[in-house]
């Protein structure tokens, strides 16, 4: 041992450095100039990010491996797992990221200090692993939402062609449960719209809220299709009767009668009205009644109403159910 030496020895022996040029183990052996002392050192180095570290002294002597931090940024959508924390070059890493339900791992890298990419190695669906590096790494990892594409909508009506020009307006509020069929196979078009009808219509826009009393008119019963509707459009006001507390259920509601219920149940969502159309272009505007001019204008200008052709409004002309049909797509895509 070196303790063995004179001291004259030892300082012989300090003043002769050796220095590591890999990771690895050495034994280093001291001989006296006479030969016949002899001392022998086992020396290990780890590489600690570039700059080397050495050990040595009695008959073994090693450096501890330097260990690593591992962190993970905040993620939405699952959970990510990483075991251990810590870890030392060249030690295995397991990451295991779990999705959220309805959701899927999109993204997951491992990035050193300087930014580059460890390579990962996928031991299952949600289970990966690394090497580690000498430097402190990121785990980064992006989920995404499962979008379940909707079966596509077969229309059950005979009534319906695929080349009218009402077609996509019935498949969008017949797909989103705002208007039915009169019969299990019939859509009727050409039927005109009745106020019971639209009534219904906007109650199922507003999920069907819940009610309170009984409904003020007279010609509504109480266990009628249309009667919680009406009920909760006059509540809203909505829509109103024809006074001596009559509502009229079955009559046939005009494109200005609707243009006002619309333009209602818009300011009653709390959604502005200010919108203003040019009425001008139309040859018929002098027809409108003077109750229905905001409605009209306001319906108008935010393309509800567009008009027949050849500059005819019709704003007193009863509405068939294709032509509500296209006012509610044309509201639910331009006003909602």
């Amino acid at each position: 041992d070196l303790h063995l030496l004179s001291r004259r020895q030892r300082q012989m022996c300090i003043r002769d450095r050796v220095t590591a040029v890999s990771e690895g183990t050495a034994i280093i052996t001291v001989t006296t100039e006479d030969g016949k002392k002899v001392a022998k050192c086992t020396v290990t180095v780890w590489i600690d990010s570039g700059s080397g570290g050495t050990g040595g002294g009695g008959n073994s002597s090693s450096t501890a491996p330097t260990s690593y931090t591992i962190t993970s940024e905040d993620t939405v959508g699952g959970a990510i797992t990483i075991i251990p924390k810590t870890a030392s070059r060249g030690q295995t890493v397991t990451i295991t990221a779990v999705p959220d339900d309805g959701f899927t791992i999109k993204t997951l890298s491992v990035t050193d200090k300087n930014g580059n990419k460890i390579e990962l190695t996928k031991k299952t669906e949600t289970s990966y692993t690394f090497k580690m590096p000498a430097s402190k790494v990121t785990v980064s990892a992006i989920f995404t939402e499962i979008v379940v594409e909707p079966e596509p909508v077969v229309l059950p009506f005979e009534d319906i062609s695929q080349s009218a020009w009402y077609y996509g307006a019935v498949e969008y509020v017949y797909s989103n449960d705002m208007m039915q069929g009169t019969s299990a196979t019939t859509f009727s078009p050409e039927v005109e719209m009745s106020r019971g009808m639209i009534a219904t219509v906007l109650y199922r826009l507003a999920n069907t809220p819940t009610l309170t009393g009984s409904t003020p008119f007279s010609d509504v019963g109480g266990n009628e299709w249309y009667t919680d509707a009406i009920q909760w459009a006059a509540e809203n006001n909505i829509m109103s009767g024809y006074g001596n507390n009559r509502f009229g259920p079955m009559d046939s509601v005009t494109r200005e009668q609707l243009a006002v219920i619309l333009y209602n149940y818009t300011a009653s969502e709390g959604i502005s009205v200010e919108a203003a159309g040019d009425l001008s272009v139309f040859h018929d505007t002098e027809d409108t009644s003077d109750w229905a001019e905001k409605a009209i204008s306001w319906a108008v200008g935010v393309g509800l109403l567009s008009g027949k052709g050849n500059g005819i409004l019709d704003p007193t002309g009863t509405a068939t159910r294709a032509e509500v049909a296209q006012m509610l797509m044309n509201y639910c895509t331009k006003v909602a």
